[in-house]
């Protein structure tokens, strides 16, 4: 009985913001954008999408983090959000104290995808092309350093020891574009983003970065359960408030939330652009967040990773 009478005891006033800390078009502002007018006849005000883009998601969650905890602005954080900060300096913000998680929202594996003609036909030869090829003979594409893609690739490195060389693009699209014009080897895309190009078997797809399968790619299995153990990479995107925001608010967003996620439309939308529907509670969303933390946080150390942007 309290959890019903704590989500009814805030209620917005004015019109309610969600900022998304990437460009328009992406996937994280996709998962925003099909939410809110769900989000809106739940809530009782006008949700608008903010686009606030920059340094990987710094720009955007910084501004978030320095809203009024009133429960009008929330900022749809994605995995940038939580790691940019691990690679700069001067990052503005710490996700873990300034940040209330509310709602994971979705998630969308990594899908890892070939150049055409590359050699390898399955995921286990190319695992064994990996270990064979000489250091830093194997290029891949990502959208950026700190990427998924990036992060991901780095991830493999540091389960295998292989030497493979990064090639940085500026967004996923031209990272995809480069690998379909043959001009690096492999990445570790996001499955959303790549499924058109391996669904007009333009790209050849080996294997997803998942710990599970997907329906939308039935006969492709996870490096988890064929080379890896132990490996996933996905990114993700979930709601945040300003961590001075209280119970009730955070209640009533991931009431909204969970409302909005099990729609039909919504679900329907969220499944044709390749993500996995998650939903929950607070306290998932806050483990969620911790085990991604400890994780990312580890590679990128291990590995120094370093982003000199400062904005």
């Amino acid at each position: 009985m309290s959890s019903p009478a704590l989500a009814q005891s805030w209620n917005p006033q004015r019109t309610l913001r969600i900022i998304v800390p990437f460009p328009g078009g992406g996937t994280i502002d996709l998962v925003a954008r099909v939410l809110a007018p769900i989000q809106q006849q739940e809530l009782g005000q006008a949700v608008i999408v903010e686009n606030r883009p920059g340094a990987a998601g710094l720009v955007g969650s910084r501004f978030a983090s320095r809203r009024l905890g009133d429960g009008h602005t929330i900022l749809c954080a994605g995995l940038g959000s939580l790691t940019a900060p691990f690679m700069r300096r001067r990052p503005g913000y710490d996700p873990e104290r300034d940040f209330r998680p509310v709602i994971l929202l979705a998630s969308v594996p990594t899908i890892l995808v070939t150049r055409p003609g590359f050699p390898a036909r399955t995921v286990q030869d190319w695992h064994r092309l990996m270990q064979a090829a000489p250091p830093g003979s194997l290029a891949y594409s990502s959208a950026g350093v700190g990427s998924v893609q990036h992060l991901a690739a780095e991830l493999y490195r540091s389960m295998t020891g292989v030497s493979i060389t990064h090639i940085p693009f500026l967004g996923g699209a031209p990272s995809l574009a480069e690998l379909a014009a043959s001009r690096v080897d492999f990445s570790f895309a996001d499955a959303g983003a790549a499924a058109p190009l391996v669904e007009y078997r333009i790209l050849p797809a080996l294997a997803l970065g998942g710990r599970h399968r997907m329906l939308r790619f039935p006969g492709l299995s996870t490096l988890d359960e064929t080379v890896l153990p132990g490996f996933e990479a996905s990114t993700w995107c979930g709601f945040w408030l300003p961590a001075s925001a209280s119970d009730a608010m955070a209640a009533r967003w991931n009431a909204a939330a969970n409302k909005a996620l099990a729609h039909d439309v919504a679900a329907e939308r969220m499944f044709a652009a390749g993500f996995i529907s998650e939903g929950g509670t607070e306290e998932a969303a806050r483990a969620h967040r911790q085990a991604e933390a400890r994780k990312w946080r580890r590679l990128i150390r291990e590995r120094n990773i370093r982003s000199d942007t400062e904005q």
